[in-house]
């Protein structure tokens, strides 16, 4: 039993040893260590500001990330708006441009609108005198001397002189006539500044809707005019005229075959048109 306790001693005491080396290593270490630390002049005092210097300056940056997430939103939303301005601009410079245009354009037919007009009035002021003259020589034989003076005035409003004094065309024969002699001038005068002759004259329903009575003075007054014109020719639907005319040609519509035919006068039709030469 003593040798047992003996030989725990002599372990014991190697354990001790160990431990003896172990624990002045440890002591050469915490010297070193505290040298290393005396040579950075570590300071609690310091490193605690230095702590709180950094927390704060981290919290600084994560609210300064936070701010800057925020901008860039805030510069995509503005992105978009100033795109959306650039493209209102640019319409309204469009429109712009295109009211420019417009309004050069709207002076420009401004312009030679009121050339036109002053034209138009300049042409009607020449060409009334040799109207006047033409439509009265016709007036004249049309009415066998009884109306021998056409004038017009500068509203184109015509009106007789009888009796050497002008009157106004009120009555419905007298209007006729005036009308009559009218369009034969200014038929005329076209024909004359065509240069061709004016001696085939066609009337197409001349009548409208005269009564009887007119309609017989038209006929005459037209028959007058025959020393005049080599040939006249009326086109009319009103069958009673052929009765006044020289020659008659009767045309007849074909529903069916979508033609026109001469026919005999004797032959019954619902429409007819009727010629005169």
């Amino acid at each position: 039993m003593l040798r047992s306790s003996l030989e725990r001693h002599t372990g014991v005491r190697a354990e001790i040893a160990e431990l003896q080396v172990s624990l002045d290593n440890r002591k050469s270490e915490i010297a070193k260590a505290e040298r290393t630390i005396s040579e950075l002049a570590f300071s609690s005092e310091e490193h605690e500001k230095l702590q709180k210097d950094f927390d704060t300056a981290s919290s600084a940056l994560s609210a300064s990330v936070i701010q800057l997430e925020r901008q860039k939103g805030e510069a995509q939303v503005a992105s978009v708006l100033l795109l959306a301005i650039e493209r209102d601009e640019a319409a309204f410079k469009s429109k712009l441009d295109e009211l420019k245009n417009k309004r050069s354009e709207r002076l420009h037919l401004q312009t030679v609108a009121e050339a036109l007009d002053k034209l138009r009035a300049d042409l009607n002021d020449r060409i009334r005198p040799e109207l006047e003259a033409i439509a009265s020589e016709l007036l004249s034989i049309m009415t066998d001397g009884r109306y021998n003076t056409l004038e017009i005035s500068d509203s184109y409003q015509a009106v007789i002189r009888d009796d050497g004094e002008l009157k106004q065309v009120i009555s419905g024969g007298e209007e006729d006539i005036v009308n009559l002699a009218l369009r034969l001038a200014i038929s005329q005068m076209i024909a004359d500044r065509a240069g061709q002759s004016f001696s085939l004259l066609i009337l197409d329903e001349v009548f409208g809707s005269l009564d009887d009575v007119r309609r017989d003075n038209v006929v005459g007054l037209l028959q007058n005019l025959k020393n005049r014109f080599e040939q006249i020719i009326l086109i009319t639907h009103v069958e009673s005229i052929h009765d006044a005319v020289d020659n008659c040609l009767w045309v007849s519509f074909e529903e069916r075959t979508k033609t026109s035919r001469l026919i005999d006068h004797l032959e019954i039709f619902e429409e007819s048109e009727v010629g005169i030469g």
